[in-house]
């Protein structure tokens, strides 16, 4: 006995091609087999959920001067209040204003 397995043609997926997806703005694409496919900012079914990295990775803007502001898809390492920015590389610590 054989059997014929065709590949589903976007934007549909999963068993007899009977799924659609509906990607949010975090798909990297929609996967004939399991759907929609996220980008590591994003989680959720339809990958419109948003990751907050500041929870995730309490330490990722690495210093006491910063504070860490999520972002859809992302987040942004801001000077706390007394500091400025002086590198746009979020590694560099930020600056003492006098």
């Amino acid at each position: 006995m054989f059997y014929f397995v065709t590949a589903c043609v976007s934007p549909f997926y999963g068993d007899n091609c009977a799924s659609q997806c509906s990607c949010g703005p975090g798909a990297l694409r929609c996967d004939p087999s399991r759907g929609c496919v996220c980008n590591s900012a994003w989680t959720g079914t339809n990958c419109d959920v948003d990751v907050d990295e500041c929870v995730d990775s309490p330490g990722i803007c690495q210093s006491d001067d910063k504070t860490c502001v999520n972002e859809d898809g992302g987040y942004e390492c801001n000077c706390r209040a007394g500091y400025e920015k002086v590198s746009a590389d979020d590694s560099v610590p930020c600056a003492g204003k006098y």
